[in-house]
């Protein structure tokens, strides 16, 4: 052949080599590359079916990032991911995948994991999408069930297991149906009925272990110890006795690590169950029984029975020799003992040594739990600011999202549990708008969240709204919030004198967790409410000038009676009052009685009076109070020989008919104005009306120091103008004030509080001028407890009457006491 011809072909060919170059190349590299990954694969795959799970999930870690998006590295990554335990690592890796591009092997892997992250939803679908792809899978069909069981929907997971027929699975797959025929049952707490289906599969698959553990387990809790001692022994054949109880002692263990997920009866019952089986565990070694001593104190805090738990804990303490020594979980329940009993001090410093006694490598929820926990101990007790700081600080150190390895990223269940416990901080210390404002932002995020509801109500409940407080309850329909939803709708339902629903939800309460304290503290606080109520009030007071009268003394005794049919409460009442004047000695006694008609957010009196000494007419008085919006409160008051005369009139026989009408426009819990309206119609000929207005803003708020400002105004019109008593034609009263309460102490029922007040301001009367006057008082006020209080005040002032200053000094005091 030519050159030419050999030009010519090499011209002709060169676009194929071309093509090979530039084309076949890459595409060999890639194959060379993807059998090395592949490789890689196999191997970290191999790794971790060794049982060396870091080492292979970090080889997976590696080729998915330097393959992204790769489905088959993605697969086995998330499927080792679940080996491991990590099931958030596995959801995050397969959340955005399509569920039916997921082999099964992968599906039934992901199905697990999405239950155990208790996303029902989700792990319903995984399961669907598996059985659509293997419709005869009875492990997937089994895995539905579960997820219903766990998601608490039992009728669900009854139907599903009725679908699947014993007759036609295999004998390997027998045991799988009856597990889950008993743990359906087991999660209602219906012990019996779980104790048929471990009995009946048992029969088909004798000696089956898993079945044996769960027959002994219920068996235990069901009072049966001779069953569980033979399934035991079956499971531990020819072992040593200490071994023998080490098992039985982990059945029991087992139980009580499963409390925490019961509520009301249920847990009280399990714990009752495991409080019976430890009591049939002898002749362990030291060790064993202290650990079984440990669980105990957790079983006993858990049934509501704090008194034994204290005893228990104390001893423990005693003989460990400190709190030191004493495991953080014992610590944790203890101090659950504690706050029920009312020990707040002794709470905290147990919460304290138990975050102290916690492991370096703990898990952060059981820390933050720890810390969540003291928190409320610290405000129970009165260390508020302390508390606050806290509260703070958790909100402050938890952020939305994990990172524990690069480019993956967590929820973090912790962060909304902060900002709620902050928001109770500030709510704790009547920083009500701030609590509410934040609670609002997490549940315009979050509207399902019921524990933000929950907490948001029980705020507005405290803020004096209680309308709002049961309109945000109401919202909460989750089964599982039914306890602390039943316990605060009772709760609202006394503050508005609702007795027959306060009752009607204390009965519900009971039924729902018996031994709670919630339960307890309504059912005390409705005791009370029913209960006879005796109230004195007394006062004295010197007076340098005519008009008000010197050496005044008055004492007003109430005596109410227990609430009647939810609705009539009677009460019978004494006034007396005496002073001197110039021209003699006045004097009004009056004895009454009446009752009062009760009525959710209204209450209406009616009371009959005869005077007995001065004035010795018949009285009749009727006074409605009414709550119309959570804001405004009204109250009008119709009376016959009104006790409002003033003394010196009644000394010569003067009486008057009068109505009067105020209301109070209360917007928050710091700021409120009042207002008022009266007419009395003296048999003297005398017509007066008078008009007031009062107002109330709070500007400093600490837990231990308020202070508000304080206004009002005030004006008369009287017809006759020389009446013998004081009747100016008309006068004018404006004042201004400061009061600064000081919480002296505060704890669950009793509390020490003392106010001051000052005002000052200025005093006008038709025919005299005006002049200034001034007024400085001091009340100290003590809860002893839940049924006795008591307040002592002195007060000193002057005030222009006819254009003549006046001095005055008062002494008062008040009693009431619910025997």
């Amino acid at each position: 052949m030519g050159i030419g011809c050999l030009a010519r072909s090499f011209r002709n060919a060169f676009p194929v080599a071309l093509l090979a170059i530039t084309v076949l190349a890459p595409l060999a590299s890639i194959r060379a590359d993807d059998a090395a990954w592949a490789y890689t694969l196999r191997q970290a795959v191999e790794t971790a079916r060794e049982g060396h799970l870091e080492q292979g999930l970090d080889a997976l870690a590696a080729l998915s990032r330097r393959f992204p998006g790769e489905p088959r590295i993605e697969n086995d990554y998330a499927v080792v991911a679940t080996w491991a335990g990590d099931d958030r690592l596995a959801h995050v890796i397969l959340r955005n995948r399509p569920l039916n591009e997921l082999p099964v092997y992968v599906l039934s892997a992901y199905a697990k994991s999405l239950r155990n992250l208790k996303l029902w939803p989700e792990a319903r679908l995984a399961y669907d999408h598996w059985l659509r792809q293997e419709p005869a899978s009875i492990t997937a069909r089994i895995g539905l069930v579960l997820t219903e069981v766990d998601a608490q929907d039992y009728a669900a997971a009854e139907a599903r297991l009725a679908d699947i027929r014993p007759r036609e699975m295999s004998p390997e797959q027998l045991p799988a149906y009856y597990l889950a025929c008993g743990y359906i049952q087991e999660r209602q707490q219906k012990l019996i009925q779980a104790l048929d289906c471990y009995n009946i599969g048992l029969r088909s698959a004798t000696g089956n272990r898993a079945l044996l553990e769960r027959r002994a387990f219920v068996a235990s809790a069901l009072g049966a110890p001779g069953m569980a001692e033979r399934d035991l022994a079956l499971l531990t054949p020819g072992v040593p006795e200490t071994e023998h109880n080490q098992v039985r002692l982990n059945s029991d263990a087992q139980q009580v690590r499963w409390l925490h997920a019961e509520q009301g009866t249920e847990r009280e019952r399990s714990a009752d169950a495991v409080l019976t089986a430890y009591g049939t565990l002898n002749r362990l070694t030291p060790p064993q029984e202290l650990t079984r001593r440990y669980d105990a104190l957790v079983a006993l805090v858990a049934g509501q029975r704090m008194q034994e738990a204290l005893t228990s804990y104390r001893a423990l303490r005693a003989e460990a020799g400190g709190l030191e020594k004493l495991p953080s979980y014992v610590l944790s329940a203890a101090g659950q003992a504690l706050l029920h009993l009312e020990r707040p001090d002794e709470a905290v410093d147990v919460y304290s040594a138990a975050l102290a006694n916690l492991p370096e490598n703990a898990p952060a929820n059981a820390r933050f739990d720890l810390e969540v926990s003291r928190f409320a101990a610290l405000f129970d007790a009165g260390r508020y600011m302390e508390a606050y700081d806290l509260g703070q600080q958790l909100a402050g150190t938890q952020q939305p999202w994990i990172r524990p390895k690069p480019r993956l990223w967590l929820e973090n269940d912790r962060f909304v549990t902060a900002r709620e416990t902050s928001a109770l901080a500030d709510a704790y210390t009547e920083r009500y708008d701030a609590a509410l404002d934040a609670l609002e932002e997490m549940l315009s995020i979050a509207p399902a969240n019921h524990d933000l509801r929950l907490s948001s109500a029980i705020i507005e409940r405290w803020r004096g709204r209680p309308r709002r407080s049961a309109a945000e309850a109401q919202l909460v329909q989750d089964d599982r919030y039914a306890y602390p939803r039943t316990v605060l709708e009772g709760q609202i339902a006394l503050d508005v004198g609702d007795y027959a629903t306060a009752q009607r939800t204390l009965d519900t309460a009971r039924q729902l967790d018996p031994r709670g304290k919630p339960t307890h503290d309504l059912e005390r606080r409705l005791d009370i409410a029913r209960r006879p109520e005796v109230s004195v009030v007394a006062g004295f007071a010197r007076s340098d000038g005519p008009q008000q009268g010197n050496n005044s003394f008055t004492i007003d005794t109430t005596a109410h009676g227990g609430v009647l049919f939810n609705h009539y409460r009677p009460f019978a009442t004494s006034h007396y009052a005496q002073a001197d004047f110039d021209e003699g000695k006045g004097r009004d006694h009056r004895i009454g009685a009446g009752v009062e008609y009760i009525r959710p957010f209204w209450t209406l009196s009616a009371m009959a009076h005869k005077g007995i000494e001065q004035n010795r007419d018949v009285g009749f008085t009727l006074e409605h109070q009414w709550h119309s919006i959570d804001s405004l409160f009204h109250d009008t008051v119709l009376s016959s020989n009104s006790f409002d005369v003033p003394l010196r009139g009644q000394r010569v026989g003067v009486t008057a008919d009068e109505i009067r009408h105020a209301t109070r426009w209360r917007w928050n819990d710091g700021s409120s104005v009042t207002g008022s309206l009266g007419f009395m119609d003296f048999d003297d000929g005398n017509e007066r009306t008078h008009a007031s207005l009062y107002a109330s803003q709070r500007f400093y708020n600490k837990p231990f120091h308020k202070l508000y400002a304080l206004g009002s105004l005030y004006r008369s019109d009287n017809t006759l103008d020389d009446a013998s008593y004081f009747n100016p034609d008309n006068d004018f009263d404006a004042r201004v004030g400061l009061r600064h309460e000081w919480r002296l102490q505060h704890d669950y029922n009793t509390s020490r509080t003392l106010q001051s007040e000052f005002w000052w301001g200025y005093y006008d009367q038709q025919g005299f001028g005006g002049d200034g006057l001034w007024e400085v008082s001091v009340e100290y006020a003590q809860a002893l407890n839940d049924v006795l209080e008591f307040t002592f005040g002195v007060s000193t002032g002057r005030h222009p009457y006819d254009g003549r200053q006046e001095r005055s000094d008062e002494v008062r005091m008040s009693l009431r006491a619910r025997p």
